[in-house]
């Protein structure tokens, strides 16, 4: 009897540590998940590298999509901060500042906290994101407006607040540098590369014509180098892929042949992780990343191509849809999801050697798609800066 006393007793004690253990999981927020009131003052300073994931904005109709900016320190750990959700949204950093939008809002993260801003216009579409003479801005492939016609608009500001630019054409390509925004735009029988400053005023200058857009699509943003800007574009009717230079000076253009696909199927497995991220121009060498995870070169002073190489271990099926490339100076960092580990990790290649110098296992993504996944929602990474 005494026995029987003694293992009902040790029954209740491990069945009130089981439900205590329950009810205290399901009541605590996935570890690391921050708001504006609970991020640490030294996040900014030690985060290495920001990724951006989101729901798409098919998910987003009843304004219940989500997304989140990833804080990675040297170490792999994370944070997270929860937004609202942005197809393609982006994030971005400056030497003390760290850029985050979502639909109708951006935050900006710096050594004293977070600030938040309300934006009058929301965003479904992001496309580019930059930084000048400490102004951030990102540009939005918007929508139709009431009248019929078409917006972009390019949310530009900094910590003293933001301000949103229209600019009145869909976006066929784009791209940020010197101060500058560069894209394609016009009716299918005749798109043009444009540019305008980063001001308030919109001034559009047409740089050249690119003909009837026909079966064209880009597959990456807009580069300068050296008084010539690169268009990397493919043909889906050909399946091919050529990059198109053109003269800042003259207008004058050529397009030279660089991928030919080896069918529909093909072309589709190599979509870029981010068209964004998905190309650089380093030391004369245009630099483009497929979505198989084969690096293209091309030399811009001989007009030739030259051997790609091949990232490690991209998975054709990743469960995660989590890929994403980031090109700085001369080195490629590459955040993928490693199979044989069961893990996230960012890979560091050199440029010029194709050679993986670094990988760095990231840890506490699991606890974000727990979170997605009790919403009943899925999320995919768009995003990726390395400082």
């Amino acid at each position: 009897m005494k026995k029987n006393w003694i293992w009902i007793g040790v029954i209740g004690i491990v069945a009130i540590v089981f439900i205590s253990y329950l009810f205290l999981n399901n009541r605590q927020t996935p570890a690391g998940t921050l708001s504006k009131e609970t991020v640490s003052p030294d996040l900014e300073q030690k985060t290495e590298a920001i990724l951006y994931f989101s729901t798409t904005a098919d998910q987003d109709m009843n304004r219940d999509g989500l997304s989140f900016a990833v804080f990675i320190d040297s170490a792999g750990k994370t944070d997270l901060l929860k937004m609202n959700g942005l197809e393609l949204g982006s994030v971005y950093a400056s030497d003390d500042t760290l850029f985050m939008e979502d639909r109708n809002k951006v935050f900006l993260l710096n050594p004293d906290g977070m600030e938040t801003f309300d934006m009058e216009t929301e965003e479904h579409t992001g496309e580019v994101t930059g930084y000048q003479d400490g102004l951030f801005y990102s540009v939005n492939n918007s929508g139709f407006t009431e009248d019929g016609g078409y917006q972009s608009n390019i949310r530009v500001g900094n910590q003293d607040g933001f301000d949103t630019i229209h600019v009145p054409y869909y976006l066929h390509m784009s791209g940020i540098a010197d101060g500058e925004l560069f894209m394609v735009t016009g009716e299918p029988e005749d798109i043009s590369l444009q540019r305008m400053p980063l001001e308030k005023e919109v001034d559009i200058e047409k740089v050249a014509s690119l003909g009837e857009l026909g079966e064209r699509l880009g597959l990456s943003s807009i580069l300068k180098n050296n008084g010539k800007f690169y268009l990397l574009m493919s043909d889906t009717e050909k399946l091919t892929a050529a990059i198109y230079e053109v003269d800042e000076q003259t207008g004058d253009s050529k397009a030279v042949p660089f991928l030919t696909y080896s069918d529909a199927d093909d072309y589709r497995l190599r979509i870029p992780f981010n068209l964004r991220n998905a190309s650089s121009i380093h030391d004369g060498i245009f630099y483009y990343v497929d979505g198989l995870g084969e690096v293209h070169r091309f030399n811009t002073k001989t007009g030739e191509a030259e051997p790609s190489f091949q990232i490690e271990g991209i998975e054709e099926n990743s469960p995660y849809m989590a890929e994403q490339t980031f090109f700085k100076e001369g080195d490629l960092y590459v955040f993928r999801y490693d199979a044989p580990s069961e893990s996230h990790v960012i890979d560091t290649y050199d440029l010029s050697t194709g050679k993986r110098t670094k990988e760095q296992h990231v840890s506490g993504l699991e606890e974000m798609y727990q979170l997605v996944k009790k919403k009943g929602k899925r999320v995919a990474a768009y995003d990726f800066f390395v400082r």
